[in-house]
């Protein structure tokens, strides 16, 4: 199935139109027009209650309308419908309403039109429960079936700018009056059938002729707005029937009381009318706020007939003139009654009339001998016609047995219906005192496992109290022994600084003694270096001589000189080698060169003399 989205409202093909899904399940579109107009009553009722604007309660309608073109009234009550298309429509129109006082506000309507006694439902009552899982459950119905197509035109802006272009603007009556027909043009599905247009038109058209406004016509002035004459007729006709449609007081508000109510509408359906509870809605003027949305029109009752077998078959055939709705522009008298013996407990009750019709009682032969009588003779008249006052007498007697046995089976049944209703409503009692006393069971074991877990924090509490503090002695006392460690360790440091400090002493002084006795000593070497060199000298000029002296001696003669040159050399050398260890390396090294060269000059000496 595919869906479309557009501004304009969604409009129904003729298929749609003349055969609906209700239709197919054997509801007559009486009853289904019945039904409809009850639902969208009580939404006009439960809006003005919970104080929403009219463009919410005209929404709420106009989805109710749209959603039973898709569904079947006997699978879906109208309560569920109600609630959730109001409930909607208060979101869609940014206004929305908490659900507990929906849902307290569509139970109070129903008790009333039930006559019933009505109790606040609390949000843990059961049938709050119940109630509240039925109206998110219509919410969700609504937008499956609709395809989340939700929104809606209103023609209330273009109905003001029509009447304004016809300069009616100044006359607030019929402003007053077309606002009246345009609220109630709700509870129609003509809104599923024409566009905005056409029903502001048609408001117009209707209100002037109320009003006996001559508007142009020759061209029409519905032209101009792009609207057809026979559209207009067919919104009039069906604005005009639902003042002439009587909502009976056994309509169905459920699904189960749905199959109940199509049972006696096959077993024959015994009408009351009555009327749903209206209450005051928005008016486009100050001036006229206090009045009702609701449209009603009179329509006069058929005369009885005069003549003497009317009377008779109005004896048997009781008709009672159903209660028409009142005009808000008319006077509101309640109507007399167009049957001279109406029972007066039902004329008592102005909204609950009865319309019973009975089979006539009387047989063949009675037909026959009132034929005969009116053909015979005038001596013959008056004994017939005390016949025919005693068998008319017994008539209404055998009609009023049957009354009062009616009567009585309905009573029966009400004071039945009673006892069950009071059955359920000791139940619900009895499970919710039940459940309360569950739930006071719950509440005493949450408080004796809150007191046992308190005992519990507390016991915890107190162990950790007594670690703390154990904790806090035992860091005391190790605080106390390390202390007198750290004492004992700073004592035995001082003692090993004090022990240090002695041997550093000791070996200063020993060096001190060193230093001295090696200064004394290389005093004594140096003395002594200094002497050696001296010799050493002499040694050589010496050598220096004899070299000179000796030139011409033998080469064994040179031999044994370099050998003992060679020795003193050596001499020398070790002489040099121990000095330096003793005074330091800078005067060895002097020593060591001078007597190098001394060695190079007389070994250069002696190949000289060789040669």
């Amino acid at each position: 199935m595919s869906v479309s989205l557009s501004l304009q409202n969604q409009l129904l093909n003729v298929e749609q139109i003349n055969s609906s899904p209700s239709n197919k399940h054997g509801i007559s579109n009486e009853i289904e027009n019945e039904i409809r107009l009850f639902g969208t009553q009580l939404i006009q009722s439960a809006g003005v209650l919970l104080e929403l604007p009219q463009l919410a309660i005209a929404t709420g309608q106009v989805l109710f309308q749209r959603f039973f073109h898709t569904a079947s009234l006997k699978n879906y009550g109208i309560r569920c419908i109600c609630m959730g298309a109001l409930f909607l429509s208060a979101k869609i129109e940014e206004c929305p309403r908490q659900i507990k006082d929906v849902i307290n506000v569509f139970q109070w309507l129903i008790k009333e039109y039930k006559d019933q006694k009505y109790e606040y439902l609390d949000i843990y009552d059961e049938n709050y429960i119940i109630l509240k899982d039925e109206l998110i459950n219509g919410e969700m119905l609504i937008l499956k079936n609709l395809g989340f197509n939700v929104h809606v035109q209103h023609p209330y802006n273009l109905m003001i700018n029509y009447i304004k272009s016809l300069n009616l603007s100044d006359n607030i009556e019929f402003i007053q009056k077309a606002w009246y027909y345009l609220n109630d043009s709700y509870c129609v599905n003509i809104y599923e059938c024409f566009n905005i247009e056409t029903i502001a038109c048609a408001i117009v058209y209707l209100t002037a002729r109320d009003f006996h406004i001559k508007l142009p016509s020759n061209p029409g002035w519905w032209e101009v707005f792009d609207v057809r004459l026979c559209d207009i007729e067919i919104i009039i006709a069906n604005l005009l029937y639902i003042y002439q449609l009587e909502v009976g007081d056994d309509l169905p508000v459920t699904n189960s009381e749905m199959a109940d109510f199509l049972v006696t509408l096959k077993n024959g359906r015994v009408k009351k009318c009555k009327k749903v509870k209206n209450f005051e809605s928005p008016s486009p003027s100050k001036e006229s706020s206090d009045q009702s949305d609701t449209m009603e029109v009179v329509k006069d009752a058929e005369e009885p007939l005069n003549n003497t077998n009317n009377k008779q078959e109005n004896d048997n055939n009781i008709t009672v003139k159903p209660v028409k709705k009142s005009s808000k522009w008319d006077s509101k008298e309640p109507i007399p009654s167009s049957v001279n013996n109406e029972p007066s407990t039902l004329s008592q009750n102005k909204n609950i009339e009865i319309e019973i019709i009975n089979q006539p009682l009387q047989n063949e032969n009675e037909k026959k001998g009132t034929e005969d009588t009116s053909n015979s003779a005038v001596n013959t008249k008056e004994v017939k016609g005390d016949i025919e006052k005693e068998k008319g007498k017994e008539r209404i007697k055998n009609h009023e047995k049957s009354r009062e046995k009616s009567r009585e089976r309905s009573r029966e049944r009400s004071n039945e219906r009673d006892r069950r209703r009071n059955k359920e409503r000791d139940r619900s009692r009895d499970k919710y005192r039940d459940k309360e006393k569950e739930r006071d069971r719950e509440k005493e074991r949450d408080r004796s496992r809150d007191k046992y877990r308190d005992k519990e924090k507390e016991r915890d509490r107190d162990r950790r109290r007594d670690r703390d503090r154990d904790r806090d002695r035992d860091r005391r006392r190790s605080y106390g022994r390390d202390r007198s460690k750290s004492r004992e360790r700073e004592r035995r440091r001082e003692r090993d600084r004090d022990r240090d400090r002695d041997r550093d002493r000791e070996r200063d002084r020993d060096k001190e003694r060193r230093k001295e006795s090696n200064e004394i000593e290389r005093k004594s070497e140096s003395k002594r270096s200094r002497e050696t060199s001296h010799e050493v000298i002499i040694e050589r000029e010496s050598i220096r001589k004899e070299k000179r002296t000796k030139i011409s001696s033998s080469s064994s003669d040179t031999i044994v000189a370099k050998a003992e040159t060679i020795k003193i050399a050596s001499s020398t050398q070790e002489q040099i080698t121990q000095h330096s260890l003793e005074n330091g390396q800078s005067q060895e090294i002097k020593i060591a060169s001078k007597n190098q060269s001394e060695i190079k000059i007389a070994s250069i000496s002696m190949a000289k003399h060789k040669d």
